[in-house]
């Protein structure tokens, strides 16, 4: 487009709307006025929420434990890349644990359950997981899966089901196995948090 002197003109963003007409030297040299890049509020990152502070709950042992092994893994998240959409699903359970009260009976279990569902989520998500993850959960699996058949056909050969329990060991160690190659594969792969479940 060009104004009445043949002189190039051109569209600019001013007061929220393109339309305005800037006239621009010819010269090589003369460089746009300089703007600041909008902002698209669409975009906005999401902050992931903090625990409250609990000064009540310091008497007892076990919910302190839980308590702070919770505000561990959500450091841990902190340094993590983590979208929005993961971010606020942290955010909706931190804030229904937040409105729970330090009196609450079941205060323990709540902690605990709050933080299996986002060690799961992101572990589904995202694939990142506390250390020796896998190794916890094979064992449980390895038991079910390898040590009980195991023992069964041990019992069943020999007609002797006290041999039952010998599968069990078996099994266990099957699943550590396993586990422990996956949590080493997460650790080498950058999937693995500075962070463990203890309790």
């Amino acid at each position: 487009m060009r104004n009445n002197n043949n002189e190039p003109l051109t569209a600019v963003w001013q007061n929220g709307g393109f339309g305005a007409k800037m006239k621009v030297s010819a010269s090589k040299s003369a460089t746009s006025p300089s703007r600041k890049p909008l902002t698209n509020s669409l975009n906005k990152t999401i902050i992931m929420k903090k625990l409250i502070e609990r000064q009540h709950i310091l008497e007892n042992t076990k919910v302190l434990r839980r308590y702070h092994q919770l505000g561990e893994l959500l450091k841990a998240l902190e340094k993590r890349e983590l979208t929005n959409e993961i971010v606020g699903f942290i955010n909706q359970h931190i804030e229904l644990l937040n409105s729970v009260a330090d009196s609450e009976k079941q205060f323990a279990k709540i902690i605990k359950d709050k933080e299996n569902v986002i060690i799961n989520h992101i572990e589904k998500k995202i694939k990142v997981v506390p250390k020796n993850y896998y190794k916890k959960r094979w064992l449980a699996i390895g038991i079910g899966a390898f040590g009980l058949p195991v023992g069964v056909a041990l019992g069943s050969a020999s007609g002797n089901m006290g041999l039952l329990g010998t599968g069990l060991p078996i099994g266990m160690g099957i699943g550590i196995a396993i586990g422990s190659n996956m949590d080493k594969k997460a650790q080498i792969e950058g999937r693995q948090l500075q962070f463990e479940v203890k309790y």
